[in-house]
């Protein structure tokens, strides 16, 4: 979205922050698949993005009733420009 300005994020009561992880959940939840297994690299967002990382390995897990964690093994951030893909 070109004007994050115009995003209603009080109305949700949440930040932009919140927003952000919610639309990786929201993306990486229709790509996962409960027979395979998952190490999630995303980019990092910020020195103080490291529990919102850890909240979204936990919703991402619960979704998949992956409670043990051998289908998301993990979530991580990365530098991205650091990642050969």
């Amino acid at each position: 979205m070109p004007d994050k300005t115009i995003l209603d994020q009080e109305r949700f009561t949440q930040t932009h922050d919140d927003f952000y992880y919610k639309i990786y959940f929201d993306m990486l939840k229709t790509i996962l698949s409960p027979q395979d297994k998952y190490n999630i690299y995303i980019d990092i967002k910020d020195t103080k993005s490291q529990l919102k990382v850890k909240k979204l390995h936990e919703v991402l897990c619960n979704n998949m009733y992956d409670f043990s964690r051998k289908i998301i093994t993990k979530v991580m951030q990365v530098r991205s420009h650091e990642i050969e893909i």
